[in-house]
């Protein structure tokens, strides 16, 4: 009878072990900055940047300009233009819009690898770094989708896109363009409207 009470309590015991070790690495978890489903620390500190970059240190109200609701402290896949893949948590959708700047870094998208849809269409860029910026996208295997409606972008810049071989749907609504570029062989001239799927 003691024998079988001993080991009742010592079977107790080490539920109560195994329960504080659970609670512990529950608090752990909780206590890290983003938790530990969240986004990838090194694209929720691009995104960051890209904010910085966009902002250019302005305030403004946050329903005009989504951008400026991103925090820190809160999960960047649940920010607004930002989806992430499940399986992974890298960010897989950006949709960008509003930028106090008219020059686009495109280093700034590099860091997502698996970024399949970009748009960053309304923000009336009328250059980017360098000046055959998209071919620089080429790094991101990923990218299916790219929106770049109602910029400013030439015609030099927009040749580039020609490099995006995983391009499957380009959007340019409201450009008008006054000299003819080639992407992947076809011809663009003077379009104030056009949707390229491969």
């Amino acid at each position: 009878m003691k024998h079988l009470k001993l080991s009742l309590s010592c079977s107790s015991w080490l539920s109560i072990l195994m329960l504080f070790w659970m609670l512990l690495l529950v608090h752990l978890v909780l206590q890290q900055p983003n938790g530990c489903f969240a986004c990838v620390e090194q694209e929720r500190i691009a995104l960051l940047d890209i904010k910085s970059a966009f902002t250019d240190g302005h305030e403004s109200n946050a329903d005009s300009y989504p951008i400026e609701s991103w925090n820190k402290s809160i999960d960047c896949c649940s920010w607004y233009g930002v989806r992430c893949s499940p399986a992974t948590k890298h960010v897989s959708s950006l949709d960008l819009y509003h930028s106090y700047k008219k020059t686009l870094n495109v280093s700034l998208l590099l860091p997502f690898q698996e970024l399949r849809s970009l748009s960053l269409s309304g923000n009336e860029f009328n250059s980017c770094i360098p000046s055959n910026c998209f071919s620089r996208l080429r790094k991101l295997n990923s990218l299916e989708y790219l929106d770049l409606s109602w910029n400013y972008f030439d015609s030099k810049a927009l040749s580039s896109l020609a490099a995006l071989s995983s391009l499957k749907a380009l959007s340019l609504r409201g450009f008008w363009m006054e000299t003819e570029f080639f992407i992947n062989g076809m011809c663009i001239y003077g379009c104030s409207l056009l949707h390229l799927f491969k």
